[in-house]
């Protein structure tokens, strides 16, 4: 059985207290609007923007993004607008952690180096 989104949002929740780390509301907003395109049966749809996350929270966003396959979601969008205080690096293992639901990787910031392009035109290719 796939996990529901409000079960993301506790997992989410438990790993930020777990880590000592607030909880990032655009995150849970985002996966509010993903339960309501559930509800209303459209594409259900992730959208992770990653302004403002910063290396502190990454453990948190993985723990959920590495359960995102086996969940109701059906395709994640990863968003930057404007700069990202994430370490590349980071940002690389959150969108492998995405695997096959990762639908959209559109990212403002071009700090994220050489590594993070190999693997993004690795993953153009497929």
């Amino acid at each position: 059985m796939a996990i529901k989104i409000p079960a993301l949002g506790s997992i989410y929740i438990e790993s930020c207290r777990r880590h000592g780390v607030a909880p990032r509301t655009e995150f849970l907003s985002a996966l509010f609007k993903a339960d309501v395109k559930k509800s209303r049966h459209e594409l259900c749809v992730l959208e992770i923007l990653l302004d403002h996350v910063k290396d502190v929270d990454f453990h948190p966003l993985l723990e959920v993004t590495t359960r995102i396959g086996d969940s109701e979601i059906e395709a994640v969008d990863v968003l930057n607008e404007s700069s990202c205080a994430l370490n590349g690096e980071y940002a690389l293992v959150l969108i492998r952690s995405i695997d096959q639901k990762l639908r959209i990787v559109d990212l403002q910031d071009l700090s994220f180096g050489k590594d993070f392009l190999r693997y993004k035109t690795a993953f153009i290719m497929h």
